[in-house]
């Protein structure tokens, strides 16, 4: 694993829990203008992915179902734990069909397949499991087919353009002529967020291969663009438009601080935080309804309940690091005859 790009996932994991906080507490004007897009943090993992796993396995024969177990035993441990705790808190109401369909599907990481029920439970931020998991039941098929295809420059930069193509269509198609309920079927459904993890697995080919060199007036240049998107408004009606800006600015930090390794993002400690990074992710739907959620309605400080919600939430991130995540994972690889073979993200 390229330490630069896990300290990349700890800044990534951050961004998604401002950006859910921010429900729940006002931030700063300028702060705010950021913070309300950091949706685009899960745009960012889904292109992570799909380069980290290309490059994990780079040129090595894929045992297809103990890669799928491997990548189940990475997601689902702390995502069960954070939704037994969490689901009471968001479900007050008597109990309905709906909501049992919701835990049927949220057992079985089919959530994301139903945007209607995106308000219930857990699937405010659990739908992006279920993506992962479609990406994983496809990866050895599409990694091969990419590797295959992607043999020089010119080639290259037309699967890039496509693929950004790809990632923001849906949402440009959902602003130009809206559905009712649209935004959650675009932004959620699985098949629409393909793009995003197939670009990183193309960029992977790339660096490989050194088929395009990055340039950090490049990244200097799509993070302005970003930043200007931002506080322009772009994702009026539909979320993944703001891909047009954010899918060049993310591959252009990955490329850079795989091939560069930036000795800040190597320090030890910013790694650490990347290893948890997921805990910071999925746990904070425990912390935002059960801890700052009852802090801000007792009339606590908005900064000291901000705290108290990183806090609370990085703590429960390394403790199922090291208590549930890790051995979960080593549990599977040593009772799984060829897991051996597949190498943790």
């Amino acid at each position: 694993m390229i330490h630069s790009l896990t300290s990349l996932r700890f800044f990534c994991a951050l961004y998604v829990f401002l950006f859910h906080v921010r429900f729940v507490q006002e931030l700063p004007p300028g702060l705010s203008n950021l913070v309300d897009n950091g949706f685009t943090g899960m745009t960012f993992f889904f292109i992570l992915s799909g380069f980290v796993l290309a490059i994990s396995h780079w040129d090595r024969p894929i045992a297809y179902g103990s890669f799928v177990l491997a990548r189940v035993a990475r997601l689902y441990p702390a995502f069960a734990l954070a939704f037994i705790l969490s689901y009471s808190a968001y479900n007050t109401g008597a109990p309905s069909d709906a909501q049992a369909l919701n835990v049927v599907a949220n057992v079985t990481l089919m959530q994301a397949w139903f945007p209607s029920m995106y308000e219930l439970g857990l699937n405010r931020g659990s739908w992006s499991i279920s993506v992962e998991l479609f990406f994983y039941l496809l990866f050895p098929f599409v990694c091969l087919a990419i590797q295959h295809r992607l043999r020089d420059a010119k080639i290259a930069v037309l699967w890039l353009v496509g693929l950004w193509l790809a990632s923001f269509l849906p949402g440009l198609v959902q602003r130009v002529a809206p559905q009712p309920g649209g935004m959650w079927l675009y932004y959620a459904f699985p098949p629409f967020r393909l793009a995003e993890f197939l670009v990183g697995i193309a960029l992977a080919v790339i660096w490989k291969r050194k088929l395009i060199e990055p340039r950090l007036s490049l990244l200097c240049l799509s993070g302005f663009a970003f930043v200007a998107s931002c506080f322009a408004g772009l994702t009026t009606n539909n979320l993944t438009i703001l891909n047009a800006t954010a899918v060049p600015f993310i591959l252009a930090i990955i490329h850079y601080s795989a091939e560069k390794r930036p000795v800040w993002l190597e320090w030890k400690p910013l790694v650490y935080l990347g290893d948890v990074s997921y805990g910071i992710y999925i746990y904070g739907f425990v912390t935002i309804p059960m801890l700052m959620w009852p802090m801000l309605h007792r009339g606590f400080d908005h900064m000291a309940v901000l705290m108290a919600g990183v806090l609370s939430t990085l703590g429960l991130a390394v403790i199922s690091y090291h208590v549930l995540e890790q051995p979960a994972r080593a549990f599977v690889r040593n009772h799984t005859s060829r897991i051996s073979r597949v190498p943790a993200e």
